[in-house]
């Protein structure tokens, strides 16, 4: 197994406090959790602390463990009002995979393990679930037409941008339906990814080393998942299989990710600063889809011809 960056001591501080007694601890994710659900943007956040709590010297690192079960129970308690099942569903994605892709790596397998683990997890929910549901448009089309009521007159909206008489209201929800499954799923590794790095970011700068950069640059899909995301592919292309869809949009996240994390090491190997921009155009309306193309590309190129490793060698 590869060995990831040791555990070194924590700086002193104010993080520092924090971390020295477990009450503290407890308060710290719990005030996450209450975070991430009032600003959504922040979701990641819980599960950063988790991770964070499981690098942390042998006598704190089982904390992470009760303080999964912690931050699942109050995730629960402030999701309720959208249903008992749907808020155990959000705290089990939201907690889970970050501890335990966390805990591997203070155990000290590689990064990918953990990524490629949570990748077939994920995968093999988005399965079950397409057993469970097998017409996922008819179950998601009520369920937006609900959501986007309050906006008011979709058909107004889409006839003032421009998109043609085509464009419908019915139409982009019957689109926006079938794809739904395989949103969620791509969301949930968005969850933990964005979780697990974001706690060693946290680390790093309680440690007073480049954990997360190190970490962030290796990240990858792996040749055999990426076979089986180009299988799938092909299945989407020729036939109407609703799984072979979802998982094709799922695979393509995830090279987005891989793709970040190629563009990260070539800026680290030649001292390229300004990634920021980057990240700018991916949540830009307008250049979005080009990057996010751009970056799922390299990503699944990576995986045959390791850009990573031919620039490390140029």
């Amino acid at each position: 197994m590869d060995t990831e960056p040791s555990s070194p001591n924590v700086k002193t501080g104010r993080w520092a406090w924090w971390l020295a007694a477990r009450w503290r601890m407890t308060v710290l994710i719990v005030l996450a959790c209450v975070v991430a659900v009032s600003i959504p943007l922040l979701f990641w956040l819980p599960g950063a602390f988790v991770v964070l709590f499981g690098q942390l010297e042998k006598q704190h690192a089982r904390f992470a463990a009760w303080a999964s079960w912690i931050a699942s129970w109050t995730l629960v308690a402030l999701l309720n009002p959208l249903g008992e099942w749907v808020a155990i569903a959000v705290a089990i994605s939201w907690i889970v995979p970050a501890y335990f892709w966390g805990l591997s790596l203070r155990h000290g397998y590689s990064v990918n393990s953990g990524f490629q683990t949570c990748l077939l997890l994920i995968l093999g929910g988005l399965g079950v679930v397409h057993l469970q549901i097998a017409d996922g448009v008819g179950f998601w089309t009520p369920v937006l037409t609900a959501a986007l009521k309050p906006m008011g007159d979709l058909n107004a909206f889409l006839q003032s941008s421009g998109l043609g008489a085509e464009w419908t209201a019915d139409k982009v929800i019957q689109m926006a339906a079938g794809r739904m499954w395989g949103v969620i799923a791509w969301l949930c590794l968005l969850n933990v990814t964005l979780s697990v790095m974001m706690g060693l970011w946290m680390w790093s700068r309680l440690v007073a080393q480049p954990i997360l950069s190190s970490t962030f640059a290796r990240l990858s899909v792996g040749r055999r998942l990426a076979m089986v995301a180009m299988v799938l592919w092909l299945v989407d292309s020729f036939t109407d299989n609703a799984m072979a869809q979802d998982a094709t949009w799922f695979f393509l996240g995830a090279f987005m990710v891989q793709g970040l994390s190629v563009l990260h090491h070539v800026a680290k190997h030649f001292a390229v600063r300004g990634l920021g921009v980057v990240y700018a155009l991916l949540v830009i309306p307008w250049t979005t889809p080009f990057i996010q193309a751009a970056l799922a590309m390299a990503g699944i190129l990576d995986n045959w011809w390791d850009f990573r490793a031919r620039v490390t060698r140029s």
